[in-house]
């Protein structure tokens, strides 16, 4: 199961997002509110934030330095990982095929 501090990144606006916003009201797409929002993880004193980390790399393009997904495969408990940013294993795996065919 993903873990939702995969998404924390994801929810932190940055300057693009607030310039896309920006250009909507330009283009008559609505009346976008830009809010600047930093997206920090709670810690508490006798819990302190730990990202989780698996011991397993993506059963696709082989990173271990992205956030990786628990996938159940079988009825048997079976279990595979694979990258939560589908795009990022994406341009992994096309690197490796590149790298194959020269």
């Amino acid at each position: 199961m993903s873990d939702p501090v995969f998404f924390r990144p994801a929810l932190s606006v940055s300057v693009a997002d607030i310039m896309s916003l920006t250009g909507a009201k330009l283009f008559g797409r609505g009346d976008p509110a830009a809010v600047i929002t930093r997206v920090m993880p709670l810690d508490f004193e006798d819990h302190p934030f730990e990202r989780t980390k698996f011991d397993a790399a993506c059963e696709f393009c082989g990173a271990t330095d992205s956030f990786l997904d628990e996938v159940v495969v079988d009825d048997k408990g079976g279990r595979m990982f694979v990258c939560s940013d589908t795009d990022y294993c994406e341009k992994r795996l096309a690197a490796k095929k590149k790298d194959a065919a020269l």
